[in-house]
C-alpha cells in the first residue's frame, strides 16, 4: 500500500481552494454610483447638471444580477462637497431630483442649506411595479445607458476654482439599495438574515468623484469687466 502524504494533501487542498476563490473572482459582480462625465464646466454663477446611475460592472465569466433580479427595487445615493482644498467661493448643490418616472414611491430630493450636500432616494417597493431594469431614461430625460440605471439628477451652482464632490450611498432606511426580486441588499454587501447572497462588491465600498469648475471664459470675462469698470473709475475721478 502506497503511504499517504498528508502535506501532498494539504497542498493540493490549498491549491484547490485558490482556485476555487479565483473562480469566485472571475465571475464578481460590483456595483458603484457614477455620473455621466467626470468634470463638469460652466460660466460663473450658471447651474450644471448632474445625471446620476447605478453602475454594475460584471467580469468575463460574471452574469448581470440586475438582469436576474429583473432590475432594481430602490436606491438611495447622496453627493458630497469635499473639503480638502476648497476655493473661497466654491460650487454648491442647488437642487435634488430623483427619477418619479421609474421609482415613484417615495422619489425625493433633499439639499442642505449650505450646498454642501444633497441626496436623492426612490422606489417602486409596496406600489406593485416591476423592477427597474438597465438602459432606463427616467421618462426621457437622461441618456440610456448600457448596464447602468438612470436614478436621478443633482443642479450644481458653478462657483470659483475647482470644487470636487464625492457620490456614495446612503442607507436612508436600514438598506435602501436592493435589486427587483430577492431585495438583495447592494449597498451593505451580503444578506444579515442568512440568505443565499450572490458574490458582489457593495456600493458603499466604492466612492466615485466629479469636478465643476468655471469655464475659463467666463472668467476671463469677468476680469475684463472688473478692469473695464476700474478704467471708468479712474478716468471719473480725473
Amino acid at each position: 500500500m502506497v503511504p499517504v502524504n498528508m502535506r501532498v494533501i494539504a497542498t493540493l487542498a490549498a491549491a484547490a481552494s485558490m482556485v476555487a476563490v479565483a473562480g469566485q473572482s472571475r465571475a464578481e459582480v460590483s456595483f458603484s454610483y457614477v455620473t455621466d462625465k467626470p468634470i463638469y464646466g460652466g460660466p460663473l454663477g450658471s447651474t450644471i447638471t448632474v445625471d446620476v446611475y447605478l453602475k454594475e460592472t460584471l467580469t468575463a465569466d460574471s452574469t448581470s444580477l440586475l438582469a436576474t433580479e429583473g432590475g432594481l427595487a430602490n436606491f438611495g445615493v447622496a453627493v458630497n462637497r469635499s473639503a480638502v482644498g476648497l476655493p473661497s467661493s466654491p460650487s454648491a448643490v442647488s437642487g435634488a431630483t430623483a427619477d418619479a418616472h421609474d421609482f415613484p414611491l417615495f422619489a425625493e430630493g433633499n439639499v442642505d442649506p449650505d450646498g454642501g450636500s444633497g441626496y436623492i432616494d426612490g422606489s417602486i417597493y409596496l406600489a406593485s411595479l416591476p423592477p427597474i431594469p438597465t438602459d432606463n431614461t427616467g421618462g426621457g430625460i437622461a441618456p440610456a445607458v448600457a448596464g447602468e440605471v438612470f436614478l436621478g439628477q443633482f443642479n450644481v451652482l458653478v462657483g470659483r476654482g475647482i470644487t470636487t464632490f464625492s457620490v456614495r450611498a446612503i442607507d436612508l432606511y436600514g438598506n435602501w439599495t436592493n435589486t427587483g426580486t430577492k431585495y438583495y441588499d447592494i449597498d451593505l454587501g451580503p444578506n444579515g438574515d442568512g440568505t443565499p447572497t450572490p458574490l458582489f462588491t457593495p456600493v458603499n465600498n466604492k466612492v466615485t468623484t466629479f469636478v465643476v469648475t468655471p469655464e475659463p471664459s467666463s472668467l476671463s470675462l469677468l476680469g475684463a469687466g472688473c478692469l473695464g469698470l476700474l478704467t471708468r473709475r479712474r478716468h471719473s475721478c480725473r
